[in-house]
This record gives structure tokens, sequence and C-alpha cells, in this order.
């Protein structure tokens, strides 16, 4: 197994010793409305506007048509113009994110599921001590009343890596919470060890507790929720606000934290600086000597595009050049107090696995020097009991894993070898009720045209309509 510590100790005997994060619970208050910044607070509410602004403007268009009939055939009428605002304003809004966000393989998109990013650049036989595999997956959704399970081309997949890190969102709870809370019943530990095949007794598991349901339940239950991670075999958990990076091997350092929290609490996560994109937390142990993995809780949720500012993020991180934004995009900015240009920094990463959107985002490779580097900027759903609401969108993710050695004319600097990654689904059985992590072998979806199939059936059948009530009309 591999040898995890944080700030010298290992890391069972680290949390032995300091037990508990002290901290006050901020609550949010009645007229908080947003756990985001202003400027995504004022996108969100433009994504929820927009719908019932766009439904106005069809019902204006239609309603002169719908006053000339009565009854049934202007109820029709009405409720159809509704349902074509809802797939017409999707279509044209992933229309327009799609153009304006898209990465192109000329710009580092990865497509290929294996291949060797630093090829030729290692060496031949790195001693087994500074030979590292790494898995990495999304989001871990609270369950609801299904049982987690793994196909075996998952366990399969993972079964030579000695770490898989992962996001726990939300915490163990010895409480019930609403639907926009989440909570993991005692049972989820023992359900993500069956992920290891019975001859694998090397692989455990990282679990990221710094996100933005990590304080849902108050701090009692977040140190509870620790303890019990911590105490259950071959799980340990990171990103308690003491605790935002975990050393493997005294070579490789993992650092979480979150962008985001619903309960606008900061004092026992870590937390992000907005302005630098860096754990703000005094225990950092960064060091350009070391190969530093970020595993940041960032960017929005629902959207499988990149925006141009995380984009531009990743890329000041892993490369240490600063960026420069559009002069739109600098006006929004400045009006949202936001530094014009991304300054640059001398603490560069060496990969970058994101979470937080529940949905799949591309992985991109970015050069430094002579030297590759990755950022998957959204795992996606790793495992989700999601239903009915959503269960079209929040079943699918993203798990990756990277050979780690060091090169072959570095003076012992790490970078990294073979990278293979798959797109996951969670597939629901009813009897009993499981949801089970499979490799997703389905074409990638691409661009939803049936948005615009529907649009155009619904406004051919408002028009039918028309034409119907026109011809009864002659006949009388």
């Amino acid at each position: 197994m591999a040898r995890l510590t944080i700030n010298g100790k290992d890391i069972n005997t680290y949390y032995n010793t300091q037990p508990s994060q002290d901290g006050k619970d901020h609550r949010v208050r009645l007229l908080v409305v947003s756990p985001y910044d202003g400027q995504e607070t004022l996108n969100f509410f433009s994504k929820h506007l927009a719908l019932p602004l766009i439904a106005i403007i069809i019902l204006l268009f239609t309603l002169p048509f719908a006053f000339f009939f009565i009854g049934i055939f202007r109820i029709i009428i009405i409720i159809l113009s509704l349902i074509a605002s809802f797939f017409i304003i999707n279509y044209i809004r992933v229309l327009i994110f799609k153009k304006r966000y898209k990465i192109k393989e000329n710009e580092g998109l990865i497509t290929k599921k294996s291949f060797p990013l630093n090829k030729g650049l290692l060496a031949p036989q790195p001693p087994a001590t500074r030979h590292f595999k790494i898995g990495f997956v999304g989001d871990l959704m609270m369950m609801r009343d299904h049982d987690l399970q793994f196909d075996q081309p998952i366990k399969d997949f993972f079964d030579d890596v000695d770490i898989i890190v992962g996001n726990l969102e939300g915490i163990l709870s010895i409480q019930p919470g609403p639907a926009v809370k989440q909570e993991h019943p005692d049972e989820i530990l023992k359900q993500l060890i069956n992920i290891f095949n019975n001859t694998n007794t090397k692989t455990e598991w990282l679990l990221s507790l710094s996100n933005n349901h990590s304080t849902d339940f108050g701090r009692a239950n977040f140190n509870y929720s620790l303890n019990k991670i911590q105490l259950a075999p071959r799980i340990n958990a990171f990103g308690r606000k003491d605790t935002p990076n975990v050393l493997i091997n005294n070579d490789i350092l993992i650092t979480t934290a979150s962008q985001w929290s619903n309960q606008k609490n900061w004092d026992y996560i870590s937390k992000f600086d907005i302005k630098t994109n860096f754990p703000l937390e005094t225990h950092n142990k960064f060091s350009a000597e070391k190969f530093n993995i970020l595993y940041p809780h960032w960017g929005y949720e629902n959207e499988g595009y990149v925006r141009t500012a995380i984009r531009k993020e990743a890329i000041r991180l892993l490369s240490g050049v600063k960026q420069k934004f559009s002069w739109i995009k600098r006006r929004t900015r400045k009006l949202f107090k936001k530094p014009k240009i991304l300054e640059g920094t001398d603490k560069k990463w060496d990969l970058i696995f994101g979470h937080h959107s529940h949905v799949r985002q591309p992985i991109m490779k970015i050069r430094d020097g002579n030297i590759w580097k990755l950022v998957a900027f959204s795992g996606g759903n790793f495992a989700s009991g999601v239903r009915i609401i959503r269960k079209k969108k929040h079943i699918y993710g993203i798990i990756m894993k990277c050979e780690i050695a060091p090169l072959a004319r570095g003076n012992g600097k790490l970078v990294i070898g073979r990278v293979e990654w798959e797109r996951t689904i969670n597939k629901r059985t009813k009897n009993p009720r499981t949801k089970t992590v499979h490799i997703d072998l389905n074409k990638e979806k691409g661009f939803k045209i049936l948005y615009l199939v529907i649009f155009v059936l619904i406004i051919v059948a408002i028009l039918a309509i028309i034409g119907i009530q026109l011809f009864l009309n002659l006949k009388k």
C-alpha cells in the first residue's frame, strides 16, 4: 500500500493526534439565495429566467392566433407554445456555448483512451518506489435507496493503481436531510471497497471532503463523517481545513479545496482564494521538487463545456504563464471586481482533475517547456442514486488513471507517463435496488439536435391545429 502522510505524520496518526477541527457553524441566512459569487449568481438567475422570458415572447406571438379560437383549441395552443419554448431555449443555449467554449484537438483536446503523454522522456527502468499509478473519479453522490456496485471492467480498470481519488459529495450523516443536502449512510464505505478485485490487496481510496455540501449538517457531523471514514479499512479522507493535502510516498502531493460552500462556511474545509485559485490554508506543502496534483471542487454545475476563464486558469496553474481575457470579459470581471489578467505563478501544478459539474467535461493536455501536463476539467458523477429528475444527465462520468515516473534526464523530476481513461454510466436495477457503475460503450452524445426536432414538430402541430380550426370555421 502507498504511504500517506500529513505534516510528516502517518495519516492515521495525524488524525488521532488532531481528532477534530474547531470552527463555527454559519448557516445560510434567509436572504442568501445562492452559494455562488456575484457573477455566477447572475448567471444562475439568467439561466432560470431565460426560459419563462422566452415563453412569454412565444406566447405574445401565439396568443393573437389563440384569441381566434375558443375552448380546447386555445388551451392546446398555449400549452404547446410553452413546451416549444422550453426546447428552443435549450437548443439555442447549447448551440451558443458549444460554439463559444468548444476545445479543439489542436488546442490540446484529448480523444484517445490510452496514450503515453511524455513519450520517450521517462526513465526506462525507474525504481519501484518512484513508479506510481493513481486513479481518479468524479463525484460520489448520495445513493438514496440504492446499493452501489461496480461492473467487472471497472474493477479491472483500477486493479493496478495505488490510490483511487474521489470526491464524497456531502458527508456520512446520522440524520436524514432535505433533498437539497447530500448525506450518505455508513454502508457506502463497505460498498466502495467492492471496487477492488479479490486479488487486489494494495489499492486504497482517498476521499475528498472539501465540497459545497461538506458543511450541510454542521461541524459535529462533519467530524463524525471524517472519523468514520478514517476508521474504515482501505479508505482515507482529506479536505479538512488543516488537511488540504496529503503526501503520497514522499514524492506526490495531492491537494483539494472547494470553490463553493452552500452554508457559506469555511471554518473547517479547505478553500480556494478566488483571485489566485490556490488553497489558502497555511499547511500547504507545495514544492517544485514533488509531483503536485490539484483535485479542485470548481466550475459550475450542469455545464458540459469549459468556460474560457476556467480553461485559462488551468493553463496558468499548469504552465505558470499569465493569461489575458478579451475586452468583453475584462469589463465583466471588472464589474465583479475580478482581476483582468490571471498573473503567472511559480507554483506550477503537474496534474489537475476537477469535480463539481455532475456532468462530463473534456480532458486537455498543456505544455510546460518540454513536458506535457494534463487537466481533466470534471469527472462528472461516478456514482449517483438519481432515478427520475436529471436521471439522464447525472449518471455519466469519467474515470482516469495515470502513470507517474521520473524523467530520464531530469534530476529525478516526476512526470506523467501513460494515461488511460474511460467514460462511465450508472445503470439501475429495481430488484434488488442497485446502481451499478459500467464502462459507457455508447457513442458520446453530441449536440442536442433532438431539441430542435421536437420544437419543429410542436410548431407544426400548432399550425395544424390552426389549420383545422380555420377549416371548421369555413364549413360553418
